[in-house]
């Protein structure tokens, strides 16, 4: 009996080292809804990007902002290795809503390693994201968002635990690295709109 002991007690942790292993694994975390906006093409953001605005206005003071989004979009294509990504960084947010662009300056953020995944957290500015960041695939390039968009000092709850009372929801998207110090987030694609994350150090 002695002698079955370390197996007994091997037998009964493998449920938790399971749950481990696919707490790193991003498709066994994301709901099936939010699958399609983490995997997003850039042929679909470039289709709603360039779409005229709903309303019919187009609003000079956008002229910038838009610029900017194109030009991101555009620099998504070709992507560089992600590395190093925890650390600092400042984050501004670039939002297309129904052909309408609106941008905003940069926030503190922080990438910090917990685990086998990351964690992001935008940490000023009344728009606030957290969540963690998971390998996309196999080439090293991407990572998965699973996280929650909240508001102000809101204490954020983990991704896929939100309720229809709450003021804050779930999050998703990937991140990129667009240059040696600049990564990019593609956030919350839904129809005629989606966020980007232009984070830089």
């Amino acid at each position: 009996m002695t002698r079955l002991a370390p197996l007994f007690l091997l037998l009964l942790a493998a449920p938790s080292f399971a749950l481990a292993a696919e707490r790193c694994d991003w498709q066994s975390i994301v709901h099936p809804e939010d699958r399609p906006t983490v995997q997003v093409s850039l042929t679909e953001l470039s289709a709603v990007e360039q779409a005229p605005a709903s309303d019919g206005i187009s609003v000079s003071d956008e002229a910038q902002d838009r610029q900017d989004l194109h030009d991101l979009l555009q620099r998504a294509a070709n992507t560089l290795p992600l590395g190093d990504v925890a650390g600092a960084w400042r984050v501004r947010s670039l939002q297309l809503d129904r052909g309408h662009v609106f941008g905003y300056p940069y926030f503190a953020a922080r990438i910090t390693r917990q685990g086998c995944s990351l964690h992001f957290a935008k940490t000023t500015g009344s728009q606030r994201r957290s969540g963690e960041l998971l390998p996309l695939d196999h080439d090293g390039r991407a990572l998965a968002f699973l996280g929650v968009a909240t508001v102000n000092d809101e204490v954020p709850r983990p991704y896929g635990t939100l309720d229809a009372s709450s003021d804050d929801h779930n999050s998703v998207g990937r991140l990129l690295r667009i240059g040696p110090n600049e990564l990019l987030m593609i956030l919350d694609y839904r129809q005629g709109s989606f966020e980007l994350y232009h984070l830089k150090r």
